[in-house]
């Protein structure tokens, strides 16, 4: 859809034969040609796929018990994305498929590409009995460049790379309230971006140009469900 909300379009379907599917973490590719998803379709187990951005074309790039959250490098030859199947690290495959390559060897969360391609941001587990940490990494792999500890109501995986490439932002949820904050590259203090009194972030990105932010908000609700004489 158009930023406005207009012109909506409907762009994978259900495959015939499929019994159930869920198509999500969409991703468009920097030259614009492709949107980069992940996919149960088919096998019931997520998988990277790519589709042209109009619709059509689509490819299944990989083939392990579960793949998520695909980010297409600035190059546009490589597709950054997270394997569960391997304890939760990252990997990078060609936009065309074929074999993977590891780029972490710990337990990380959803990748994100610096704007000027160098780096990736993740979550990142350092020592598995304490929280993650944010990790800014070489495109290629190897040990974190750096490393910024969050505060534990802080989600280290949602960071997002400011389009400046100066700083990364994430979302810190305290007393059931999400707001944004700012995380410098050069190692300063984080600060406060947003100030909501309601309300959680689900998912949040900038403009290529960093004039808007779009953020998805909403409340959790949970019931607690009572169920007797089951046969």
């Amino acid at each position: 859809m158009q930023s406005d909300g207009s012109d909506q379009k409907q762009l994978t379907s259900e495959p015939q034969g499929s019994i159930y599917q869920t198509d999500v973490d969409p991703a468009v590719s920097s030259d614009l040609r492709y949107i980069f998803f992940s996919s149960d379709r088919i096998t019931g187990n997520p998988h990277v796929w790519r589709i042209d951005v109009g619709g059509g074309n689509i490819k299944q790039l990989t083939n392990g018990t579960g793949e998520s959250n695909p980010r297409m490098t600035p190059d546009g030859r490589s597709v950054v994305y997270l394997d569960r199947s391997h304890n939760t690290f990252l990997w990078k495959v060609s936009i065309d498929g074929g074999d993977p390559t590891p780029i972490t060897d710990k337990p990380s969360g959803r990748p994100v590409i610096s704007p000027d391609g160098k780096f990736i941001a993740t979550g990142y587990e350092v020592d598995p009995n304490a929280p993650s940490k944010i990790a800014v990494i070489p495109i290629d792999g190897g040990v974190p460049v750096k490393l910024f500890d969050v505060a534990p109501t802080a989600s280290a995986s949602s960071v997002v790379w400011r389009p400046d490439g100066r700083s990364l932002v994430y979302f810190d949820t305290r007393d059931g309230v999400s707001n944004l904050w700012s995380q410098p590259l050069d190692g300063g203090l984080p600060a406060q971006l947003t100030d909501f009194r309601s309300d959680r972030i689900y998912c949040f990105d900038f403009s290529s140009d960093g004039h808007q932010l779009a953020l998805a908000r909403g409340d959790k609700i949970s019931n607690v469900v009572l169920f007797s004489n089951l046969k």
